[in-house]
């Protein structure tokens, strides 16, 4: 199964409980990547705010960044 080459490492494991972070996975990182935000800014060579969501929202607000 092709997975995103940036799986390994990516910091917004940390917003997801055990059950969350395997359907995210499923979802993102190993299913439709190529619409994943964080990785299009990464392709882009745009900086990724480890706080970005993989659908582009934030759990951060813009407040308190």
């Amino acid at each position: 199964m092709k997975k995103c080459e940036y799986i390994e490492g990516c910091p917004i494991a940390k917003y997801f409980g055990d059950m969350g972070w395997r359907i995210f996975v499923r979802r993102y990182c190993k299913g439709d990547y190529e619409q994943c935000q964080r990785r299009e800014l990464r392709q882009n060579g745009e900086p990724v705010p480890d706080h970005l969501f993989p659908w582009g929202s934030s759990p951060v607000s813009e407040d308190a960044r």
